[in-house]
């Protein structure tokens, strides 16, 4: 079945981008090209500790962002600012959040374009994680 009728199929069985989202096996959130969050996952709640201000946050879900070494991140300086502005994916781009109960936690994140029919870039999908050990490695290459 060509893809683009696949595509349709799903759609027209009401699976769409927040089932998809929702089905992902890893925090992951959409932005639109203004950098607005617009789409989560459970899994991106738990990860940030919060729900997001859907359409008034920007960038990341985290209140504060920070880089490896504890600076805070500007604006143009979050991963998904990044690939809005370069226009390419950021793959394994370290970064610290600050959770709302002040606690902090350093995530590996990965971002892509997605585009549209036209090949025309109009959001940006983002997954979180935290980064894998040497014992997280050995323990899945059993």
């Amino acid at each position: 079945m060509p893809f683009n009728l696949f595509d349709q199929e799903l759609s027209e069985n009401g699976i769409g981008c927040h089932t998809m989202l929702e089905a992902f096996p890893a925090a992951a959130y959409i932005c639109d090209m203004d950098g607005h969050v617009r789409i989560f996952n459970h899994l991106a709640i738990n990860l940030f500790g919060r729900m997001p201000a859907t359409g008034t946050d920007k960038w990341c879900m985290s209140l504060k962002t920070f880089s490896p070494n504890g600076k805070p991140l500007q604006p143009e300086e979050y991963p998904v600012a990044c690939t809005i502005e370069q226009q390419r994916p950021y793959a394994g781009k370290a970064i610290i959040i600050e959770k709302p109960d002040g606690s902090r936690r350093m995530l590996e994140v990965n971002t892509s374009l997605l585009y549209n029919h036209r090949h025309q870039p109009v959001a940006v999908m983002c997954v979180a994680r935290p980064p894998l050990t040497s014992s997280d490695w050995l323990a899945t290459s059993v």
